[in-house]
């Protein structure tokens, strides 16, 4: 079994390739109770033309089956290099995954998605059945947001991208 790090990097490796296609740099790796790699996948959005592609929407989606609920299925995992915006928190309560790990959050203005959602009560029951691990690595967190800096940078939204230099 790998540690949280291990996932991260994939993730992030994930982010980059996303940044070169366009898109919003976000990796996402699922891993399920063993530490397996269930699915890897990234944000997608641009070369899809799908506003939908978010990388933790891809990366479900490729786990498929593995994550219905079976006999044999254990707690699953999902790394993001960035914390879920508001329609991936929704993904999130939604699925069987235990545990969210990300390397940098929150990405989007206005704070935190995850906390947004937990605040308003919506899915109560389901929050407390998750653990949520916000960025466990300095210096994982701190490429992350280096990517999405170069992101924002690039798009000539320097106010935004201000908001996420460290």
């Amino acid at each position: 079994m790998h540690d949280h790090r291990d996932y991260l990097a994939i993730a992030l490796e994930q982010a980059e390739l996303s940044l070169q296609e366009g898109s919003t740099p976000v990796g996402c790796v699922i891993t399920d109770g063993d530490g397996e790699v269930v699915s890897v996948d990234r944000n997608r959005m641009t070369p899809l033309q799908d506003p939908s592609a978010h990388a933790e929407m891809t990366a479900v989606r490729a786990a498929g089956a593995a994550l219905m609920p079976n006999p044999e299925g254990g707690p699953f995992r999902l790394y993001t290099s960035g914390e879920p915006c508001l329609m991936c928190v929704g993904l999130v309560l939604l699925s069987p995954i235990n545990t969210v790990v990300w390397a940098a959050g929150p990405i989007v203005l206005g704070g935190s998605p995850w906390d947004a959602v937990a605040a308003s009560g919506f899915g109560s029951k389901r929050f407390k059945q998750i653990e949520v691990i916000r960025e466990p690595d300095a210096e994982l967190r701190a490429r992350s947001r280096k990517l999405l800096f170069e992101f924002l940078t690039a798009r000539g939204h320097h106010e935004r991208a201000a908001l996420v230099r460290d």
